[in-house]
């Protein structure tokens, strides 16, 4: 079984994150999303 690739999508503009996002789960990564490095660090 092959593990899917996790990347995490910082950035302080909803639609590019939610673009970009999108763009890698179409091709099957896991996507976690944040607005700035403190969310990024408080999680």
């Amino acid at each position: 079984m092959q593990r899917q690739a996790k990347i995490l999508v910082v950035d302080d503009d909803p639609d590019i994150r939610e673009a970009i996002g999108a763009v890698l789960e179409a091709h099957s990564y896991q996507v976690t999303t944040a607005c700035d490095g403190r969310r990024v660090w408080a999680s």
